[in-house]
């Protein structure tokens, strides 16, 4: 919806693309969108990543985005790559949505890197 106003443009009409690079041409330097259960879009003048959702049963979908875009800036404010920041970013709030409520649901940042260790086979 958000992209949708700033835009100014339907993304059922133009495309999850088209919103992106409409985005990128109003000056926008690294858009990144969201896209629930399907996961999300990364594009800059240099990248170009699809980043797929977490498959969790889904509870409650209040605060999932605030909760991937507070993971997304904790990660880039540690120095991470855009890979691994999505990848975590994406991790919170698939956890957000198998909870009720909004700050009742997000997670810690241990139970996103216990979360990707199930999931991923990560190690930290």
């Amino acid at each position: 919806t958000e992209a949708e106003i700033i835009s100014g443009e339907i993304m059922e009409h133009i495309g999850e693309e088209g919103i992106v690079d409409k985005l990128l041409a109003l000056g926008i330097k690294t858009v990144v969108l969201t896209l629930g259960k399907r996961g999300c879009i990364l594009k800059n003048k240099q990248i170009y990543l699809r980043a797929p959702a977490f498959a969790v049963k889904t509870v409650d979908t209040t605060g999932a985005g605030d909760t991937f875009c507070g993971a997304l800036a904790a990660e880039l404010s540690k120095g991470h790559n855009w890979n691994e920041t999505l990848e975590f970013a994406s991790a919170a709030a698939a956890i957000c949505v198998t909870r009720m409520g909004a700050q009742p649901s997000i997670p810690t940042e241990t139970e996103v890197y216990d979360f990707l260790k199930k999931t991923v086979n990560y190690s930290f």
